[in-house]
This record gives C-alpha cells, structure tokens and sequence, in this order.
C-alpha cells in the first residue's frame, strides 16, 4: 500500500459522495481511502457504505471527537507509505495522487507537499485560483507567520507524521493543520506544487464568526509555540496563554480585517446579504481601528464609481 488518503466527515452528505468518488477515480491506483464517520446524524454513514470499492474502508464512531482525534483514529489503521488527506466537500482531480507521489519521491527531504487549488461555489463552479507559496525556505519562512497550506491538499511521509506525533486539539478544535505544518516543518522540507489539484468548496456553512474567531486565537497560540521550540527547545503552554491574553485588541482587530476581506469575496460571487453581515460585524469588532475605517473607505468609493 503506498498511500493512505484520511477523510474524516461529520454531518456532510450533501458533498460526500463527490469527495469519495473523486479519490476512487484517481489515476493512481495504490492507495487506500479510510472516512471516520464522526457520529454523523444525517445520512452520511449510510451513504459511506453504500460504496463497495475495496480501498475504501468506512471507521464509524458512535461518539462525536472533533476532526484532530478522527483523523488520528484513521492515521492509527493507515497502512501507507504517505498520507493523504481530503475533506468531505472538496474534489481531488484525477492525477492528484500520482502528481503527489511522484514529486514526493522526486524529493526526498520532502515531509509536507501541498498544492495549488480551486475555489468552487456550493453548486461546484469555479470562481478563483489560489497558487501556493512553493520554494522550503520561502515556507519555512513564511509559516511562522500564518498557514501556507490547504489543508485537504497535502500529503505528507507516515513515519514523519507519526514521529510529530500526529494532530492534537491542546488549543481546542481549530488550527490543528497549522499546528502540524509547524511541527512538521522542524523535520524536513517544506513543498507546494503550483498545479492545482483540488477544487477546495466554499460554501455559507463555513463562515461562522464564532469559528473565525477561535481559528485565529487557535492559529496564534500554535504559532508561540512553534517559536518557544525553536528558541527554548521546548513548549509552554501557560506562558503562551498569558502572551496571547495580553494581545486581545490586536486579535480583534486581525479579525475584523478578516471578515472584511471574506465579505469583499461573498459579494463577489453575488452573496451581498452574507458580505453586508460580515462588514457589519467587522464594525463592531474593531470601530476605530484605521485599517477597518480605510477598508471600509475604499469600498464605498468602489460602490460609488
């Protein structure tokens, strides 16, 4: 078995079955695709096992554990030399795998390659491209300053995977990708290809300001951390908490900023309800920050012609 591609699905049915059919029909044959079934309450596992293909192997949990630990649960019966991974709402295209493993064998110093990759509506038509940072010392660079990674896009070597000791939620149930490419990072190499090789789904169900708001408090803790290792050598968890207490108005304010880029891209794509919520709210978040003020300037003056 060369690769293990790890889904783990919660209450998706609406886009599951184009996921999985999507890793089947790789051109690529020497894999296996294992989906934690992470206590769904919708169709989601019956869906799973209607399929019969050989490599697809269905891990049901009667206990609903967040996306770090079903993804461990998977990783604990991949077989693979590499690891995939693939979300439950995104398309791999066809060479995706094959694309993968070879530029994985091409560099063997390599423990983390993703992707460039698509943007599609709900309805799976394509509205942007995103192009990934590709060179190690660019990643290695830029990662301690935010994710440089789609995380269904990656593959990664096992053996390294399983030596940074796989994912872990100590930040709570968000962020726990970055956490792994910044601890990866301290292993190997670092790779992007620039081909996009996954249609990655946007849809209203993600953009949830709660969420938004502990991703970015997640993502921040995970960065202290990775630089106390490479300062001190090891974590502290207490001292990164209190660092990060004492950074609130900045936090709020990298959040309205957010929330202003994300509603310029809804009301791209013709959702003007969800964008006027979104800058709303990027108003409440930080009111008198300049940088909210300007970007907010500049949109009206584009209103305005």
């Amino acid at each position: 078995m060369t690769i293990s591609v790890l889904m783990s699905v919660h209450n998706g049915q609406t886009y599951l079955r184009e996921a999985v059919e999507s890793v089947l029909a790789q051109t690529m044959q020497s894999f296996e695709l294992l989906v934690v079934d992470d206590a769904s309450t919708d169709q989601s596992l019956r869906l799973l096992k209607g399929f019969s293909d050989a490599r697809l192997k269905v891990i049901p949990l009667s206990q609903n554990v967040g996306l770090a630990a079903a993804l461990n649960a998977a990783l604990s019966e991949a077989r693979g030399e590499f690891v995939a991974r693939m979300d439950a709402d995104d398309i791999s295209m066809p060479e995706r795998l094959q694309q993968q493993h070879a530029a994985m064998l091409a560099n063997p110093d390599v423990v983390l390659l993703g992707t460039a990759f698509e943007l599609i509506d709900k309805h799976g038509i394509k509205f942007d491209q995103c192009v990934m940072r590709c060179g190690n010392a660019l990643l290695q660079a830029e990662l301690l300053n935010g994710n440089q990674f789609c995380h269904p896009s990656v593959m990664m070597r096992a053996d390294a995977l399983r030596r940074a000791g796989g994912y872990r939620d100590i930040a709570g149930r968000y962020a726990q990708d970055y956490d792994l490419w910044l601890r990866l990072a301290e292993m190997g190499e670092l790779m992007n290809l620039p081909e996009p090789l996954l249609k990655y789904r946007v849809h209203d169900e993600q953009v949830s300001i709660a969420k938004a708001s502990a991703q970015r408090r997640s993502a921040e803790l995970y960065q202290l951390l990775a630089r106390q290792r490479r300062q001190c050598g090891v974590e502290d968890l207490a001292a990164a908490r209190r660092q990060m207490a004492a950074r609130g108005g900045e936090m709020r304010l990298a959040l309205a900023v957010d929330m202003l880029q994300w509603a310029n891209d809804f009301e791209a794509r013709g959702q003007g309800g969800e964008a006027r919520r979104l800058r709303w709210r990027a108003l409440r978040a930080a009111p008198f920050s300049q940088p909210v003020q300007r970007m907010l300037g500049d949109w009206v003056r584009s209103r305005l012609g």
